[in-house]
Parts: structure tokens; C-alpha cells; sequence
């Protein structure tokens, strides 16, 4: 859901956490940095960088990393997710 945009603002301005939580308690963060998605609305509304999830202990960053080297091309831009998230304050490897 992180590349639908009008999606992502229904949800948050129905009270939905920007940290909550799916599938291996990633967030909406980390599945936007895995498919390459944009993320600069989440991190507009406080998503967490340092946040991990509860299967493999990644945050955000690791999920970029992992996304881009395993993930499916679906039309993702990982490198412009990484410039985001680097002036956002990540640290990636």
C-alpha cells in the first residue's frame, strides 16, 4: 500500500499509526523501502527509521538493502529511496 499515496493518507487520517505494524511487524516503512516504493509521505508523518521489525530485526534501511538486491522489480527506484532515507538521517551500509 505505500505506493498508493491517497491510500497512505486515508489511513493515517483515520487514525492509523505511520509505525503500525503487518506482515514479519514491519511497517508501512519498511515495505515501502523493500518494493522501492516512495517513502517521502511516511517519513512527512513521523515514520521511524530506527524502528525494527519482529522477524528479522531490520529496520527500514536493512529492508532497502535487502529489497534491492532480492526484491521484484515492480517498478521501484531503490536508489532514490536510499537518497531519501540517507537525508533523512539513515544510515545505510
Amino acid at each position: 500500500m505505500p505506493n498508493e499515496p491517497e491510500a497512505v493518507r486515508a489511513l493515517l487520517a483515520a487514525g492509523v499509526g505511520v509505525d503500525s505494524r503487518g506482515e514479519h511487524g514491519g511497517t508501512a516503512l519498511h515495505w515501502a523501502c523493500w518494493k522501492g516504493y516512495p517513502v517521502e509521505l511516511l517519513l512527512a508523518n513521523g515514520a521511524s527509521l530506527m524502528v525494527q521489525d519482529t522477524t528479522f530485526q531490520g529496520t527500514p534501511a536493512g529492508w532497502l538493502d535487502h529489497g534491492r538486491e532480492n526484491g521484484v522489480d515492480c517498478g521501484s527506484d531503490h536508489a532514490q529511496v536510499e537518497q531519501v532515507l540517507r537525508a533523512a538521517g539513515a544510515k545505510l551500509d
